[in-house]
């Protein structure tokens, strides 16, 4: 895949988050992509999408929602 498919995909994960305001859900359904891979992108630009991993004392990693 060339890099820049990848990058209009990330355009367009944003551009659906930010400025049409629609959830994970909607998103993997419309770019044909995975959970993980829209939150690494949005992680990636700095956007908080209500999920987010947490180390406890003992480096166990454990997800919540805010």
């Amino acid at each position: 895949m060339p890099d820049s498919f990848y990058d209009e995909r990330e355009k367009l994960v944003i551009d659906l988050y930010k400025n049409q305001n629609k959830s994970i859900r909607e998103i993997a359904k419309i770019a044909k992509m995975s959970f993980r891979d829209i939150g690494f992108i949005l992680k990636k630009e700095g956007l908080s999408h209500g999920i987010t991993t947490i180390e406890d004392d003992n480096d166990n990693k454990k997800s919540s929602r805010r």
